[in-house]
């Protein structure tokens, strides 16, 4: 009986060995296999871990992830719950220089400052004095007008007529520019507010050539605005002559030109055949007029008549 017993003590034993040697315990080496009991039992004990000297393998996805998110848009960042990037630019080459284009998103629209706008002309006002040929005052340009409708001499500037006309901005000369008469006389500012030459005899012919014409004289006076303000050549327009005496006169009020550095003022009449006409001033009887022949208007009105050459100067305001 106890030989028996100890038989079955000692397979027990052998067999037991036998298990442990046939089934070790895994190592880092090996891999765990379904049905291995020492291999599940071994998963509840950590293994021991040896540092690695280089990157860790298992930070690679992080880093490729990051590198990644810089291809999807903003947007798309938001929306995975990653801050926005920044605008980015790249240099190009192209047939018109380098150049910069934004790459992703358009940085905030920022409202330019406005710019001020450039005036197209800059307006002058002033008073037109008379001078003599040594350069004297003669007097003023009278803002009353004469009987007959016209410009008159007033001595100071009392009374003087007050003018204004515009120069393109950056010129210093107005050329062909039409003059307002601001404070022309009240029975005629409304209706003839420019000022302008107006033919002295309505039979004379302005169409003929400057060269060949026989003397021309012309009155200053007051004129309307015409339909189209850019006319050079005679027209019936209404002015204070024709207003005052009912005779009929081509009238052209865009014959000014005015030297803004100098102040002097001269006047061109523009025949119907588009032939200029330089014309001088003079002071007769104590009315303005013009004339392309200033000789030959003073043979013609006699040793009685008070003739005085004179030139315009434009004497600007001072505040």
């Amino acid at each position: 009986m106890l030989g028996r017993l100890y038989l079955a003590v000692l397979l027990f034993l052998c067999w037991g060995n036998i298990r442990i040697i046939a089934s070790p315990a895994p190592t880092l080496t090996q891999q765990c296999s379904p049905g291995n009991d020492a291999c599940s039992k071994s998963r509840s004990v950590p293994l021991p871990m040896r540092k690695s000297r280089g990157a860790r393998r298992f930070a690679t996805p992080n880093i490729e992830r990051n590198v990644l998110d810089r291809f999807i848009t903003n947007a798309q960042r938001m929306a995975n719950g990653l801050a926005p990037l920044p605008p980015s630019w790249k240099t190009f080459k192209g047939s018109k220089g380098v150049f910069r284009r934004q790459n992703g998103p358009s940085p905030a629209i920022q409202a330019l400052p406005q710019a001020t706008p450039t005036p197209t002309f800059q307006s002058y006002t002033g008073h037109v004095g008379l001078r003599d040929p040594n350069g004297g005052s003669v007097g003023y340009m009278n803002h009353t007008a004469t009987r007959s409708g016209l410009i008159g001499v007033n001595e100071t500037i009392a009374g003087a007529l007050r003018v204004q006309f515009r120069v393109r901005w950056g010129y210093t000369i107005a050329s062909y520019s039409p003059i307002v008469m601001e404070n022309w006389d009240s029975g005629y500012k409304d209706s003839f507010p420019l000022l302008g030459l107006i033919n002295a005899n309505a039979t004379q012919d302005s169409g003929k050539d400057s060269h060949t014409h026989d003397p021309m004289g012309f009155f200053l006076g007051g004129i309307e605005v015409p339909q189209d303000p850019t006319i050079t050549t005679p027209q019936y327009l209404n002015n204070s002559f024709t207003q005052a005496t009912g005779q009929e006169s081509e009238a052209e009020p865009n014959v000014w030109s005015i030297d803004i550095a100098s102040g002097n003022i001269t006047a061109t009449w523009t025949d119907s055949s588009g032939h200029s006409i330089p014309v001088e001033m003079a002071v007769v009887n104590g009315v303005l007029v013009a004339t392309n022949n200033l000789t030959y208007l003073s043979t013609v009105m006699g040793d009685n008549a008070q003739i005085t050459s004179v030139t315009l100067h434009f004497d600007p305001l001072t505040e």
